[in-house]
């Protein structure tokens, strides 16, 4: 066989292998709204979060009917960044914007979107709180280490 039948028939090969186009994207990046990465940090001394947007899309009057901050803990405490009822300012939201958001206790913390017609909403970030209740003796720390030789330092 020459060369140029064994390229023609290995490249039609390779071709049913390759797909014609992309695959569709999952239902969790098939994404018809805006974008939003935050940082949340708890500020102790203040009992509030601190959200700041560090990257995503300009939220306007155009894209955005509210963006909102909730904190879960044992009652909801929601606060309107933008747009909706009482924001804490006005629009637009954008890259260094933060919001600091006081509540009686630690919680899970969501930034939620809601469309320009209110008809869809989303959470575009989500903070899961790190102060869980420890478990007993979660809080120990060893005394002594155990060496090779079996003794204790």
């Amino acid at each position: 066989m020459d060369r140029r039948a064994l390229l023609a028939a290995g490249l039609a090969a390779l071709a049913g292998c390759l797909p014609l186009r992309g695959e569709p994207a999952t239902p969790g990046r098939n994404v018809n709204h805006p974008q939003m990465l935050a940082d949340v940090a708890w500020l102790p001394d203040e009992s509030a979060y601190r959200v700041r947007m560090l990257a995503g899309n300009r939220f306007t009057p155009e894209n955005t009917r509210s963006v909102r901050v909730v904190v879960e803990t044992d009652r909801y405490r929601e606060l309107s960044w933008v747009g909706g009822a009482s924001p804490a300012q006005s629009f637009p939201l954008d890259v260094g914007d933060e919001l600091l958001v006081p509540v009686g206790s630690r919680g899970d913390v969501r930034v939620v979107w809601t469309g320009p017609d209110g008809d869809r909403s989303v959470s575009l970030e989500h903070h899961e709180d790190g102060a869980r209740p420890s478990m007993p003796g979660d809080d120990r720390t060893p005394t002594s280490v155990p060496t090779a030789s079996g003794g204790t330092t």
